[in-house]
């Protein structure tokens, strides 16, 4: 990976429990890039006469499949519970490598304010004993939550926003404390990097404290071949660019048919700092993450203030741009909700599903305005825009 020289700049660290500062500090973009101008997609199916190989869903899957995923559950018992959605920081740096996110669904990535980002992991197919560290929750987690029919583990948040998830979720949304232990624990350190979530206990607990009903959601809406779409580019890697200091990187691997995921670290004093792109590992397995398919979604943000916004995803039924990196390739389309409580749909331009590899998922959202080129060596870069 290549190495950046830059001035020093200051990143101010995320207060959850203070107000929100006034600005907000995404990067400017740099040129306006192919255009996000939405598509409103049909309803049409795909069938297998237009691919060689067999298509699931988007509305039926076979007995024992996993929705979000494609895949055949081990344990087809798991799909009679509620997901669980669980926050995870990326900041402060010192809280990496991240637990848990490669046996995630779904790990859905978005901006929080201050150039930082934060994760939210969806775990349904499969469990993880130790995901985290867990953070502070944000305004779109209750629609992420309430799309998925699951259940939200977060370490608090500010004052107004934990009035917004407590009274959309009620007691789906789980804060990390004492009591929450198993399900969700502080390693007794009690620091903002010191907590984190066991899904196979969390279940349990929320099946024991009837928060979730023990019955098979509705998670219908993706659809899955091992065919491609049609009219892809080639990928081979996409930066994503969410501040000056907040980098990623995920580099198409063709010997696992995965993208790889990188991240930025950064070293040098005196006035100067070095960004070096590093492999981002799992915290419980030591292995890079690897996923089969990555997908930005263009979203309409409503800025009230530096860290304190929302995303339109419930709202968006008309549709929006969305781009689908699989397989080495990216595909234009378009992604809308058909309900407050059903996931994302996604769409080609034509009005048929997109069609996702089997496997997991890792989708980007970034504001309505980002911009997304191809500058040199078909190396997609996208910068968020709010």
């Amino acid at each position: 990976m290549g190495v950046i020289l830059i001035s020093m700049l200051l990143l101010v660290g995320c207060q959850d429990t203070a107000e929100p500062a006034a600005t907000q500090g995404a990067v400017a973009p740099k040129s306006t890039g192919i255009s996000t101008t939405a598509v409103t997609p049909t309803t049409k199916s795909v069938t297998q006469s237009t691919q060689s190989m067999p298509v699931y869903g988007p509305d039926e899957y076979p007995d024992g499949m996993n929705p979000l995923t494609g895949l055949l559950v081990d344990n087809p018992a798991l799909l009679e519970r509620c997901p669980m959605v669980v926050k995870v920081s990326n900041y402060p740096r010192s809280g990496r490598p991240h637990a848990g996110l490669s046996q995630a669904d779904l790990v859905f990535d978005y901006y929080i304010g201050e150039g930082m980002n934060r994760f939210a992991a969806v775990f349904y197919g499969q469990d993880a004993t130790r995901v985290g560290p867990v953070r502070s929750g944000r305004l779109v987690d209750a629609q992420l939550a309430t799309m998925y029919q699951g259940l939200l583990a977060f370490k608090g948040a500010w004052y107004k926003v934990n009035e917004v998830l407590y009274s959309t979720l009620k007691k789906r949304a789980i804060s990390g404390s004492p009591s929450t232990c198993p399900g969700i624990c502080d390693t007794g350190e009690e620091t903002v990097i010191s907590m984190f979530a066991d899904t196979v206990e969390l279940s349990q607990y929320s099946i024991e404290k009837s928060i979730c009903e023990n019955k098979r959601p509705d998670l219908t809406g993706m659809a899955f071949s091992d065919d491609l779409p049609q009219d892809g580019q080639p990928a081979p890697a996409l930066s994503v660019i969410f501040s000056y200091y907040n980098r990623a990187e995920w580099h198409y691997d063709e010997a696992t048919s995965t993208y790889l995921r990188w991240i930025e670290s950064i070293s040098g004093e005196g006035g100067q700092e070095i960004i070096t792109m590093i492999p981002l590992l799992d915290a419980n397995t030591g292995i890079q993450l690897a996923f089969d398919n990555v997908v930005i979604l263009f979203v309409q943000h409503e800025m009230y203030a530096a860290t304190y916004f929302d995303m339109q995803l419930q709202k968006n039924t008309s549709g929006a741009r969305a781009v689908l990196l699989r397989d080495g390739k990216a595909f234009d389309g378009v992604w809308k909700s058909v309900g407050d409580d059903r996931p994302l749909h996604f769409f080609t331009n034509m009005g048929d599903p997109l069609t996702f590899k089997p496997g997991n998922t890792w989708l980007v959202i970034v504001g309505s305005k980002s911009t997304l080129t191809i500058p040199l060596d078909d190396i997609w870069e996208l910068t968020n825009y709010l």
